[in-house]
């Protein structure tokens, strides 16, 4: 019986993406190997291929023999054509060796080599910008300290100090070598220059993952909206490559900077907020209109809406209710308030505070009041929520909502509804009719 001493040498051929040469290729295992074969007989051996691009490619397989002192057309080899390889994922493949039973002499050595081709694609590519985060820092990380701690805001609007965060991975086909730097373009003007991370990320949608160090780069910029940024305005990121070039890789947004608050206030019948007859069992009288409010800032902003006012006392003549000339509305006036969705549905009346211009505004997530006196009345000593100025939530929100915050923003060009009732007290004379009530709004 004839024997054949086969030795494999198996080269990997990487016909690179581009004229550069950067560091992918494809590496086969084994690289090296020896097997002896009996004439007439076939050897199948498995040979594994893993390409470190990019891209998933479709890589060609030509197998070739070299003999010596025999002739190569004694021999069989049976292999696919091409394979699929995806980036870092191993892919096996099998290659099967038939030995003629008519090979002489009884020992052979033999050179296998597999040269796999990943097709060309030449010249200089643009590179891909990706955006893997983005934040707007409106609270107490910005600087001024912004309009809102929560951070949280639904329209393309910022105000000075204000922080707009970007972290962005660029990729280049032609080698992360060839990635300069990104800079942020307010309406066609130089702002700022992002600062390179060192570290990728993971992924990054539309990029695959893993990432790759040899094409990918990571990046933070942070703008900060100044002062005399007023109006719609286009922030552009724009990648530039190594030799200062910018490149064809952007990321464009439209922002609305500085935009001027407003708000409509007026009575749904143009006269002021007056009161009809009471009530003479429970004393209680309700406003015969309501007071109509409108958002109508620039830019989409939304507001958080509060409502305050001041003690109720009378223009002329002589008053007492119940102990002095003036009617406490912290004891005797309520509100309940509507717009769209957003309503004290559970027909809440709640008790009316006193403007304060001295004790600021605080925005508070989470439950607004706890109802301790079971009586569906938001009471002064059971708030626990959103102040500004003294003013309380207008729409007051549900107790049992954990979202409060979200039950007090009138939308842009939103329209909502208040109304009152007053309990006089025994006794309670005079005609108090001169008071006044605020509404106040802060942007979100």
């Amino acid at each position: 019986m004839k024997r054949v001493l086969i030795t494999f040498l198996l080269n990997a051929i990487l016909l690179s993406f581009i004229s550069i040469s950067y560091a992918q290729s494809v590496i086969l295992n084994p690289s090296e190997f020896t097997i002896q074969m009996v004439a007439g007989e076939s050897v199948t051996k498995e040979i594994t291929a893993i390409w470190n691009g990019n891209n998933t490619v479709k890589a060609e397989l030509n197998v070739s023999v070299e003999a010596k002192n025999t002739n190569t057309e004694g021999f069989q080899i049976i292999y696919p054509p091409s394979i699929m390889l995806e980036p870092n994922v191993p892919k096996k493949f099998t290659i099967i060796i038939y030995a003629q039973p008519n090979l002489v002499p009884d020992t052979f050595y033999i050179t296998l080599r597999v040269e796999v081709k990943i097709p060309v694609i030449g010249g200089d590519f643009s590179p891909t910008i990706c955006i893997y985060d983005r934040e707007l820092d409106i609270g107490m990380e910005a600087n001024p300290p912004g309009v809102n701690p929560l951070n949280w805001r639904t329209s393309q609007y910022a105000f000075t100090g204000e922080r707009i965060k970007y972290k962005i991975v660029v990729r280049d086909p032609n080698g992360a070598l060839d990635i300069g730097y990104v800079k942020a373009f307010v309406n066609g003007s130089e702002e700022a220059i992002a600062n390179p991370l060192q570290y990728l990320p993971y992924s990054c949608d539309g990029l695959g993952a893993p990432l790759n160090p040899m094409t990918d780069k990571a990046f933070e910029i942070i703008i900060t909206v100044e002062d005399n940024w007023y109006g719609e305005n286009e922030l552009v990121l724009k990648v530039f490559d190594s030799r200062n070039n910018v490149t064809s890789a952007t990321h464009s947004e439209e922002w609305f900077f500085n935009p001027r608050l407003g708000m409509m206030v007026a009575t749904s019948d143009g006269q002021p907020i007056r009161f009809g007859p009471m009530d003479p069992v429970t004393r209680v009288a309700h406003s015969l209109n309501k007071i109509k409010v409108k958002n109508n800032g620039e830019g989409g902003v939304n507001l958080f809406t509060f409502i305050a006012g001041t003690d109720l006392y009378a223009s002329q003549g002589a008053a007492k209710c119940p102990d002095s000339n003036v009617l406490e509305i912290e004891k005797y006036m309520w509100y309940r308030a509507w717009s769209g969705t957003q309503w004290q549905s559970w027909q809440g009346w709640v008790q009316m505070s006193k403007y304060n211009q001295n004790s600021g505004c605080k925005i508070k997530d989470g439950s607004y009041w706890k109802d301790i006196n079971g009586n569906g009345v938001c009471e002064k000593n059971e708030f626990q929520g959103s102040t500004c100025y003294g003013a309380l939530p207008i729409p007051m929100p549900n107790p049992n909502n954990q979202k409060s915050v979200m039950e007090h923003i009138l939308t842009n060009q939103g329209l909502m509804e208040v109304e009152f009732k007053i309990q006089y007290p025994i006794p309670c004379i005079g005609t108090f009719d001169r008071g006044r009530i605020y509404i106040i709004g802060k942007a979100v």
